[in-house]
């Protein structure tokens, strides 16, 4: 299945300041240009400070792509902004913790939960 990304900017009813994507199916280096640009284009929006990517449907994605969250996680940070991880299924929720990318970026079970942490 080939990856989704989907972002809803300020529709969150309790914090219109964040932004929600959503990333469906697989994302590998396929589609990694594609993820790069709607990052790249979330980093650049001085409007975008608080994003919750939801993990919900993503089925797969690889090491590339690890690679990069965990560079553009430290970009994000250097610009004074964020981005966590909700709803992942046991599989992702594995493979980032097995490769340490839960120490950098923080991952909820609920997008409550990731709102709370803006507070």
């Amino acid at each position: 299945m080939a990856a989704q990304f989907t972002s809803l900017r300020g529709t969150h009813p309790k914090n219109p300041k964040v932004t929600l994507l959503t990333w469906e199916g697989e994302v590998d280096e396929y589609n990694q240009e594609q993820l790069e640009n709607l990052m790249q284009s979330l980093l650049k929006d001085p409007t975008v400070t608080q994003i919750i990517i939801d993990l919900q449907k993503l089925e797969y994605f690889n090491s590339r792509i690890i690679g990069y969250l965990a560079t553009v996680h430290g970009e994000f940070i250097e610009k004074g902004k964020r981005f966590v991880f909700v709803n992942p299924n046991e599989y992702i929720y594995d493979v980032m913790d097995l490769v340490g990318l839960l120490a950098i970026i923080e991952c909820f079970r609920s997008t409550e939960e990731a709102l709370l942490s803006f507070e």
